[in-house]
């Protein structure tokens, strides 16, 4: 597992007002935790250009459904809660525009070929055009996504669990 030098201690989602440091000239490299037997598993990794982060994840809150990524973050983030799971995050400033893409690409690598599943890896839909489809297709289209993130919801926390009871059995032998 990555270490997250130069990040922000954990603080819970959303973060309350004046808790962030703001503002980055540059932007910012943050990770949203999903929290298991008190322990935080990274859920999601991004990045803004924005000067101030609680501009950016704001937009988690609302989840809107003509901004995908913004809409798949909101619905995990609605279930995991509703299963009882805290949400935390933790970011730092970053240099400038290549330095931060490729920091949140490097993190996602990093956590994705140590076991953890990020939600950057459930595929978004394409948001359809003004016109394009009518309200009970947008209803559809709601319905559909919202179902895809909480499964892979259901899917992340499962596996998580089996991982816990792995280390817990791994500790006692050691232990024995």
């Amino acid at each position: 597992m990555i270490a997250f030098e130069g990040f922000s201690a954990a603080l819970d989602f959303p973060p309350a007002k004046g808790s962030l440091q703001e503002p980055s000239p540059a932007g910012w490299v943050y990770i949203l935790f999903w929290v298991a037997d008190g322990r935080p598993v990274p859920l999601y990794v991004g990045e803004t250009g924005e000067r101030t982060l609680a501009k950016r994840l704001d937009w988690y809150e609302k989840g809107y459904l003509t901004t995908p990524t913004d809409f798949h973050v909101c619905e995990a983030i609605k279930h995991l809660r509703s299963k009882k799971h805290s949400v935390v995050l933790r970011f730092k400033p970053t240099q400038d525009k290549k330095s931060r893409k490729t920091e949140e690409r490097t993190i996602i690598r990093e956590l994705l070929c140590s076991g953890v599943w990020l939600l950057n890896c459930l595929p978004r839909y394409a948001c359809p055009k003004i016109g394009e489809i009518d309200e009970a297709g947008l209803k559809g289209l709601e319905g559909a996504e919202r179902n895809a993130v909480q499964r892979f919801c259901e899917m992340v926390t499962e596996y998580q669990k089996q991982v816990l009871r792995a280390q817990n059995t791994r500790a006692q032998d050691d232990n024995s």
